[in-house]
């Protein structure tokens, strides 16, 4: 897995260092800097690094709060991670995205940039992210018998794209499941338990 993300992070830079696209003297150019695209790429960047170093200090923080009270069963629901349940995620997706914006003349079905994006998106959507971090949280919580409070805050904060939970808990249900990326096979599906009711969806 470690050896194919690199791999596949590198392919715009191996691209475009390639001598067809950057010597001259073969029909390649020395790229430019300093057009709209470009500009929006380095916007889009700057925030996704900001958004995720903010998310995960403002994480690590609560961590350590949490130690400190020896209380487990609370969850973080200050600053971005009120906007969105995973905030670091939508923070490491920015910067790669913002590949496209900086490269739209590369850009093709193909192309190294558009594989490189892709490709983050999917493991962070489908594969080593979300999966990962969203089930067992649900689980846990509903195991150590906090299940409706992480409940009400799951279903008013986005999954991944950070939105005021006042203008989230608004949108219909289909939205949130495929717009905004809330897909059903997120959720944590707990046997009933006796005496108790267990919200659904």
């Amino acid at each position: 897995m470690s050896m194919s993300w690199v791999w596949v992070c590198s392919l715009p830079l191996t691209f475009l260092n390639s001598p067809r696209v950057s010597d001259p003297s073969i029909g390649g150019h020395d790229v430019n800097f300093g057009t709209g695209s470009d500009v929006f790429g380095v916007i889009f960047f700057v925030t996704g690094l900001l958004v995720e170093t903010v998310a995960d200090w403002s994480k690590a923080s609560f961590l350590q709060f949490r130690l400190r009270r020896s209380s487990p069963l609370e969850f973080i629901t200050t600053g971005l991670w009120g906007w969105s349940r995973h905030p670091n995620y939508f923070g490491e997706i920015l910067p790669t995205a913002s590949g496209i914006g900086t490269n739209i003349p590369w850009l093709s079905i193909l192309s190294p940039i558009y594989i490189t994006s892709n490709y983050l998106l999917v493991l962070l959507l489908f594969v080593s992210g979300l999966p990962f971090t969203e089930i067992p949280t649900q689980k846990k919580q509903y195991t150590l018998g906090y299940e409706n409070p992480y409940f009400v805050y799951r279903e008013q904060t986005s999954i991944l794209i950070p939105i005021p939970p006042v203008l989230y808990g608004k949108f219909p249900d289909w939205v949130k499941r495929t717009i905004l990326l809330d897909f059903l096979l997120y959720k944590y599906h707990p046997k009933q338990k006796p005496g108790v009711i267990t919200p659904q969806v």
